[in-house]
């Protein structure tokens, strides 16, 4: 009789482990979301999905606790709480929870504030192309906050951003090229950038945008146009370093003809 309870114990265990590969990790990002709204609206079902997918391992379903305990949706606001989720979701490369978990080490919250940690983590998420992660390296460097002060690395981290579409990065980077900093100044490529920030969030005030238009002529301006349009159709890096070559080959001809 014992012998015939240890088999039935064993294969219950078995069982069990067979189970959870095929549950941890395979939760996706849009079925994340939904159960977190859902738990976020008072679904107890939902969250206990999530609580069971998390506790098993599951990424996804850690990152959305971390989320409901960073917002206090569907629970008590606990930083604590969103850190532990977070970290557990960042360990197995998460980038959204990497992201947020640097900014709960920037600001102290549910962790003793670390500087050099949050910069880790934003790092971390930034290398995997999280595009917030990408232009909040980028704020970092361009104000030398906790790191030095460097406007080229600035300017790269900002030129990732905006390559994916981040309005702020769009516009920090056309400050970069309107103010001579890490880049070389050019008001046809900041006028173009201020331009396709102003695009993607129609709420920006771009008043840099048109106080540069003062400082520009009509075929500047028409330049600058063109080449918002080009970013839109090839992304912000190709189309700067493609209207820089052009610029490029029209100096070259015109020095021929001299």
């Amino acid at each position: 009789m014992r012998i015939k309870k240890i088999i039935i114990v064993l294969g219950f265990a078995m069982a069990i482990s067979l189970l959870i590969p095929v549950y941890a990790h395979a939760m996706s990002g849009d079925a994340g979301d939904a159960l977190r709204t859902e738990a976020s609206r008072g679904n107890t079902s939902a969250l206990k999905q999530l609580r069971q997918a998390a506790s098993i391992g599951d990424s996804t379903a850690e990152f959305e606790l971390g989320h409901m305990y960073d917002n206090g949706q569907g629970v008590l606001q606990d930083y604590v709480q969103a850190a532990k989720w977070y970290r557990k979701a960042a360990d197995q490369g998460d980038a959204r929870a990497q992201l947020n978990l640097g900014v709960l080490y920037f600001t102290g919250s549910g962790v003793l504030q670390d500087y050099a940690l949050a910069v880790q983590w934003y790092r971390k998420a930034a290398d995997q192309g999280n595009a917030r992660a990408q232009n909040y390296l980028g704020t970092l460097y361009d104000y030398g906050q906790v790191v030095p002060l460097d406007y080229a690395l600035a300017a790269q981290w900002y030129r990732k951003a905006a390559d994916q579409g981040d309005a702020d990065a769009q516009y920090s980077l056309g400050m970069l090229y309107d103010y001579d900093q890490g880049v070389p100044q050019n008001y046809v490529v900041a006028y173009a950038l201020y331009n396709l920030s102003a695009s993607k969030d129609i709420s920006r005030i771009n008043t840099n945008r048109d106080n540069l238009a003062f400082k520009m002529t009509e075929a500047d301006i028409e330049a600058a146009q063109s080449l918002t349009q080009q970013m839109i159709a090839k992304g912000v890096t190709s189309a700067i370093n493609s209207y820089f070559m052009s610029h490029k080959k029209v100096k070259l001809q015109k020095r021929k003809h001299q």
